[in-house]
């Protein structure tokens, strides 16, 4: 059976453009761990992923182009250039002169393209695409693309938008998740003051391409790609945790950091094992929670992008924050408010302060469903806080969500209702 889903793979991509279906390749891959290593396809099924080409020339295209060396330095350089000669320096290709500088064109590049600093972990997430379409054939532009398609998709919070207290928001939704699924191991690690700040930061901040052989690292990529959900890297935390569940809870206190720092995947059969586990567990988590796990790494709700068809507007694709309707903005914003609460450790807003984030989102459309007396107290700009005798400490619980959130059924409109 998994042989002919390797020959469908391979069928399917190399079909005519018109006839590419990107969502049977995506369930194939997803359904099928280690699918995309196995079919020696890993480049084509990646730039097919992420860049969503419907153009069987694009590979080729972006393959034959190459970076235009910049001069000018971008903020941070000394700390770039720093960490191009410590980039996977056991590697010996990644020790000469030609991949330094092709690492070195690139990540210089997308920091003065999209006016941000560099910032340390950039250089770990670039190396895979480095690896996997190696400078000596040519092609900058290739992994180029892949690399910034890549990084806002499943990056943007922590490497893209100067937000930098959604990565305590991600310890604290990593523990929720835990608790959610395993209380005893959540309240257990709590109980020894073992939080995931302390050993799980660069599972999220690279996606865990800083504490792995490049190898596995590529492997466990082929299926965060395929599920195209950057909660899943979540997931992949939580049940490579598990796996070491009895000793966590039998050891003493202080050999807890020793077994949790020494996770690691045995051989690839291991990978795929952990990786079906996860897609398991992540297909049955409630969508709310999805969702926020999502937003904790970036602000774009969507969850599979549309297929890209000019080459030159795929960086416009990817920055979220162009172009945005006011509703749009105003949710974000709430979402930006929520997460600096949340990173405080207090789930706290004052009413006033709620009406204000909410104004924007029910004045902006007739869509939203809501408390009638509330919606025609916000567009009359008036203070609602008397009317429904809010406390002003009071925790208000907000529920956004769509029904149509759902990976298998390719991504939700904006919000369908609001309740509160």
């Amino acid at each position: 059976k998994y042989l002919a889903m390797l020959d469908q793979l391979r069928k399917e991509l190399t079909e005519p453009a018109t006839k590419i279906n990107i969502l049977r390749v995506r369930s194939l891959c997803r359904d099928n761990a280690g699918l995309i290593a196995n079919s020696g396809l890993r480049v084509r099924t990646w730039t097919l992923l992420l860049l969503g080409y419907q153009d069987n020339g694009l590979e080729e295209t972006l393959g034959k182009q190459n970076l235009q060396k910049i001069e000018i330095p971008c903020e941070e350089q000394q700390v770039l250039d720093a960490d191009v000669l410590r980039t996977r320096a056991d590697i010996a290709d990644f020790r000469s002169k030609e991949w330094r500088q092709v690492l070195c064109d690139i990540l210089q590049n997308f920091c003065l393209s999209h006016d941000v600093p560099y910032k340390q972990g950039m250089n770990e997430v670039l190396a895979p695409f480095i690896y996997i379409n190696q400078p000596s054939s040519g092609g900058s532009m290739l992994t180029y693309s892949l690399f910034e398609a890549f990084l806002f998709r499943y990056l943007e919070r922590f490497f893209c938008l100067d937000e930098p207290y959604f990565l305590f928001k991600t310890f604290r939704m990593f523990h929720l998740l835990l608790l959610y699924f395993d209380p005893q191991l959540a309240l257990h690690l709590c109980d020894q003051d073992f939080q995931p700040e302390l050993y799980s930061t660069q599972w999220f901040l690279t996606l865990y391409a800083r504490s792995l052989p490049l190898p596995h690292v590529l492997r466990l990529w082929d299926m965060l790609i395929a599920v195209d959900d950057p909660s899943f890297t979540f997931f992949i935390g939580l049940c490579l945790l598990r796996r070491k569940r009895d000793a966590l809870l039998l050891v003493d206190a202080e050999k807890i950091p020793e077994i949790v720092m020494q996770l690691h995947f045995s051989g690839e059969e291991e990978i795929d094992s952990i990786l079906s586990e996860a897609v398991s567990v992540y297909m049955n988590t409630p969508r709310c929670i999805l969702r926020n796990l999502r937003l904790c790494c970036v602000s774009n709700i969507e969850l599979t992008p549309q297929p890209t068809y000019n080459i030159d507007n795929l960086a416009n694709k990817r920055r979220i924050r162009s172009n945005l309707e006011e509703r749009t903005n105003a949710v974000y914003e709430f979402d930006r408010i929520c997460a600096i609460q949340s990173a405080r450790c207090c789930f706290m807003l004052s009413a006033q302060e709620l009406v204000n984030s909410l104004a924007p989102i029910f004045t902006s459309t007739s869509s939203l469903v809501a408390v009638e007396e509330a919606d025609s107290a916000i567009n009359k700009e008036v203070d609602i806080s008397n009317q429904f005798n809010l406390n002003p400490q009071q925790f208000v619980i907000i529920d956004i969500r769509s029904y149509e959130d759902s990976v298998v059924s390719g991504g939700g409109t904006i919000f369908s209702a609001i309740q509160i």
